[in-house]
Order: C-alpha cells, then sequence, then structure tokens
C-alpha cells in the first residue's frame, strides 16, 4: 500500500524588498513557495514541505516492545504482592458489625461527589486569546525626537543619518516636505528620480536628509487628496512613506541618498 503524501505548511510576513531573500532562505530550508499576499508594505509568504514518512516497522517494533515490557513489570508487581501478603488469622474471619457499620459509613461518604474539583474547574481562569500584532507605528517629528534630530541634522552627509538609516530598515515615517529635484530615470520617458527634502523650501533647503524616491512614476506615489495632473520642483508635500534602509554604494562610499518606498503622498 502506497503512503498517502502528507504536507506541512508555514508562512511567513517579510516587507516587500526583503521578498527575494526570505523565499531563498525558505527553499534552501527545504520549503516550497505555494502562494503570496502582497500588501502595501509587507508580503506574505506561504510554504509547505513535505512530511517526513513515519517509518511503520519501526514503530510496530517499539510498540511491541513496549507491551512486552509492561506486561512483565505486572507480572512482577505481583509476585511482590504475594509475598508480602501476610496470612489471614482465623480469629478474624468475620467482621465485627460496628466495623461493618463503619466501612459502610466510610463507603457512602466517599462515594458522594466532591465539589473541590467541580469549585477549581468553574474558577480557573480562561487562557488568554492570542492577539494580533499591532500595527506599524508612523514615525513622526511629535512622537520620535531622533527622527526630529535627523530632519534637523546640518549635513546630508553626516554619519548620524547613515547610522539612522540603518537602524530603521522597514520603519514608517510621516513628515512635510518639498522636491528639491526631479529628473528622468535612465531613459524612461515616465519614470523619475524625486529628491525630497525635509521642509517647505524644496531646492533652497539646507538641512536635512535627502530623502529620494528611486525610479517611480505617478502611480507609484499613491497620491492623494486634491491629486495635479504632474508635479514639479519646489512642489510641496506631505508624505508617508517606509524607509529602505539601503547605504548605497557603501557606508565608506555613500551617495548621500535615502531612498523610500512610497505609501502616501499628498500636495499640500
Amino acid at each position: 500500500m502506497v503512503d498517502e503524501v502528507k504536507y506541512e505548511k508555514t508562512s511567513v510576513s517579510k516587507f516587500r524588498h526583503n521578498r527575494n531573500a526570505a523565499v531563498a532562505e525558505m527553499e534552501g530550508r527545504g520549503w516550497e513557495l505555494i502562494d503570496e499576499d502582497e500588501g502595501r508594505l509587507k508580503v506574505t509568504l506561504h510554504f509547505q514541505r513535505q512530511k517526513k514518512p513515519v517509518n511503520r516497522l519501526l514503530v510496530g517494533g517499539l510498540a511491541a516492545v513496549m507491551v512486552t515490557l509492561f506486561a512483565m513489570i505486572g507480572i512482577l508487581a505481583t509476585l511482590e504482592d504475594d509475598d508480602e501478603k501476610p496470612a489471614a488469622s482465623p480469629t478474624t474471619t468475620a467482621a465485627s458489625p460496628t466495623t461493618a457499620a463503619a466501612d459502610d459509613a466510610t463507603d457512602a461518604v466517599s462515594s458522594e461527589p466532591s465539589t473541590e474539583a467541580s469549585d477549581e474547574a468553574v474558577t480557573k481562569p480562561a487562557e488568554p486569546e492570542a492577539t494580533e500584532p499591532s500595527a506599524t507605528e508612523i514615525l513622526t517629528l511629535e512622537n520620535d525626537k531622533t527622527f526630529a534630530a535627523i530632519l534637523a541634522e546640518p549635513e546630508n552627509c553626516s554619519s548620524a543619518i547613515a547610522g539612522w538609516v540603518e537602524e530603521h530598515e522597514g520603519a514608517v515615517i510621516q513628515f512635510d516636505g518639498s522636491i528639491g529635484a526631479m529628473g528622468k530615470h535612465g531613459d524612461y520617458d515616465t519614470r523619475y528620480d524625486i529628491l525630497v527634502l525635509p521642509g517647505d523650501d524644496g531646492s533652497q533647503t539646507g538641512i536635512g536628509p535627502s530623502f529620494q524616491f528611486r525610479d517611480v512614476n505617478m502611480s507609484d506615489l499613491h497620491l492623494a487628496g486634491d491629486v495635479p495632473e504632474a508635479i514639479g520642483v519646489d512642489d510641496k508635500l506631505a508624505v508617508t512613506a517606509e524607509v529602505v534602509g539601503e547605504i548605497y554604494p557603501s557606508r565608506d562610499n555613500w551617495n548621500c541618498l535615502v531612498y523610500l518606498d512610497p505609501i502616501s503622498t499628498e500636495v499640500r
């Protein structure tokens, strides 16, 4: 008889830019990607892998050994009981009426259902239900002093900004900014690299990180509110975005850009 192939399944939630690395890691552990659900920030990857078959001969042999072992233990225990049991005295063949009555009373008391166990079952607190993790916190000027300090950093290539970027990969930030520069990405006509600077001064901004929406089109910006036909340099934006966390090309030779993945962009 051919055993039915059975699978075990699991799901992993990762930020979108970590999706390929997560798939490679799981496949290296023997999992197969069967489906995925993509959200605004994260992608949930669903995997399966074949369960290892159970050796029925081994299980059956172990069961037989255990049955034999328990049988031998039972026999030995019976023999010990027979050896230790004292011989009955001829004068104690009949129980006295008083003793019999006491035994009956004891049996009656012990046969009454105990309320301690039932009371314990009633009063035992229920196990807490599992709760879903809280939604991703959005970092703003008001709720994160470190982010506020980064937006006011006088040097856009400072080590403080680079360190913050590496520590906050995947974090969601929200701030008021403006477009400092905008150009076509490579040879594309409708894809752009957009430099977004903190504050309202656009191309004249002199402080804070140099944020960039890299290789995006208008739909990638997820424009909200009163959507204009076009955007350009010095336009003021309300930005909600995910920190990509990449220091490119390296920490020692950083291009001073902080890459963002747009979540919501509104022209102010």
